[in-house]
């Protein structure tokens, strides 16, 4: 019987970055969780939590929801407007040229999504060829029994099925069924990073690629898929957990009814409370209206945003600090 060993280093995203980021001492990622999640599955993502319809008035950030100014979205009329986003200035507005900035952040978020959907139809083939042979009894096509299925020591409702390499020793992919229904799928990369899958009554909730654990406690992610009843509702992409417990994240795409609604890049957080995002880009039905550059939230909850750039009335209304 295989020996499940509990494995801090197993964390849900909620986990690592909506609860705050936890260090672990054990950089070893060889080892499963000992548990699969039980469902229904957890609050994924309290730092940027769906409703039916997204609010168009206000952003989060890491757990902080600011609102999108109302001087804005008028269109900066006034000086005193202008003051409400940081001594904002108005340059005017040009109609018919989108700019630069919003062009190249439109691009960036179309990426993010192609990807994001390209990596949901990965991790859907993931679990389904798990659950065929975990159906087959460990057998693939050919009738080869090329993964072992043993129940668990910890609860009588779990199996563990681990798939191996040609060697015969070497596990390729550990998975954790809960009454018989995919729990969790720990993969093991030859780089040793990993990817995990944590799902709840068969579909996904969470899927973490690149997974690399360091020494001193700190957590590096390539890519996190966020699932809500099975459907992706959030792509982030370059995420580092420092054991200081300042958090990064390169890239994050929120996702609605299957249409990125909002784009995010260069976030920062870092123990004091203070927040640093790079770009922003608001795209209500999948097309960009507002594009906010240089964002700071302070732990007192003052902010500073040192561009803005609004469409309204059909032109785009250009502000800077």
């Amino acid at each position: 019987m295989t020996n499940i060993t509990p494995n801090p280093n197993l964390q849900t995203f909620n986990q690592l970055y909506g609860t705050g980021y936890q260090p672990s001492n054990m950089a070893s990622l060889s080892a499963p969780l000992n548990a699969a999640p039980s469902a229904p599955a957890p609050n994924l993502n309290t730092n940027n939590q769906l409703e039916k319809t997204p609010k168009s008035d206000t952003i989060t950030i890491a757990g902080k929801t600011i609102k999108k100014k109302t001087a804005i979205m008028a269109g900066l009329g006034t000086l005193a407007a202008a003051a409400a986003v940081g001594a904002a200035i108005v340059f005017g507005a040009r109609k018919g040229k989108v700019p630069a900035e919003v062009k190249a952040a439109t691009e960036a978020a179309e990426a993010m999504t192609q990807k994001a959907n390209e990596l949901v139809e990965t991790v859907q083939k993931k679990i389904d060829s798990v659950v065929e042979l975990f159906k087959n009894g460990g057998k693939d096509a050919d009738g080869k029994i090329v993964a072992t299925i043993s129940d668990s020591a910890d609860d009588v409702s779990e199996k563990i099925m681990e798939e191996f390499a040609e060697d015969g020793s070497t596990v390729l992919r550990r998975s954790i069924f809960k009454n018989d229904v995919p729990a969790l799928i720990e993969e093991f990369t030859e780089d040793g990073k990993g990817n995990v899958i944590f799902l709840s009554y068969g579909k996904p909730y969470e899927y973490h690629e690149g997974i690399e654990g360091l020494p001193d406690g700190s957590r590096k992610i390539a890519k996190l898929l966020l699932f809500t009843d099975g459907k992706p509702i959030e792509y982030n992409e370059g995420f580092e957990g420092f054991s200081s417990g300042t958090k990064k994240m390169a890239k994050e795409l929120l996702i609605h009814d299957g249409k990125p609604y909002e784009y995010h890049e260069g976030l920062e957080e870092f123990s004091s409370g203070t927040i640093k995002m790079g770009k922003i880009l608001f795209l209500p039905d999948g097309k960009p209206d507002e594009y906010h550059e240089g964002i700071k939230l302070f732990s007192d909850g003052s902010e500073k945003i040192a561009k803005i750039l609004s469409f309204k009335d059909g032109k785009w209304v250009e502000a800077a600090e």
